[in-house]
């Protein structure tokens, strides 16, 4: 398989990903629509729950993004180089910082005990740190196998 049928799998997953990113975008505006069809005087509660699910996709733009840079770097066949290991690690730290924000806000939705704060929502949530938490340690091994292939490839460029 060629860099260039790499790195468009590798953009069409990016791509997919972020289709996936805004149809959740979509959903939780519409759900939260409909939460005030419902519950018309919770305007502040609603309010706080897309500002944290918005939050949420902050780090999850930003991996993409890095995502579509890799690509760059795989069509370019520098698959395995220091720059390309710092991408990974930067997207294994988004995913971390993904986990830390959905957990802080379950800390403080709770403690601040607003009401639509269910089991069922706290089961979802922590299905998501757990799933952002693979996705992290996943990125971060790649980080380190990538790196230690780039001292690889340098040693070798240098025998030669």
């Amino acid at each position: 398989m060629s860099h260039k049928s790499i790195a468009a799998r590798i953009r069409a997953a990016v791509v997919g990903v972020a289709l996936v990113l805004i149809a959740l975008f979509a959903l939780i505006i519409v759900s939260s629509n409909d939460g005030l069809l419902f519950f018309p005087d919770e305007h502040a509660r609603v309010a706080v729950w897309r500002i944290f699910s918005f939050g949420g996709f902050v780090p999850c733009v930003i991996a993409l993004v890095l995502g579509w840079l890799i690509a760059a770097q795989v069509t370019r066949d520098r698959s395995f180089s220091r720059r390309t290991a710092t991408l990974l690690r930067d997207i294994s730290t988004c995913a971390f910082a993904e986990a830390g924000y959905i957990f802080l806000g379950n800390v403080l939705i709770a403690i601040f005990r607003m009401e639509f704060h269910h089991g069922g929502l706290i089961l979802a949530c922590a299905m998501l740190i757990l799933i952002a938490l693979a996705v992290a340690m996943a990125f971060a091994a790649l980080a380190r196998f990538v790196q230690k292939a780039a001292e690889l490839q340098e040693e070798s460029d240098l025998t030669v």
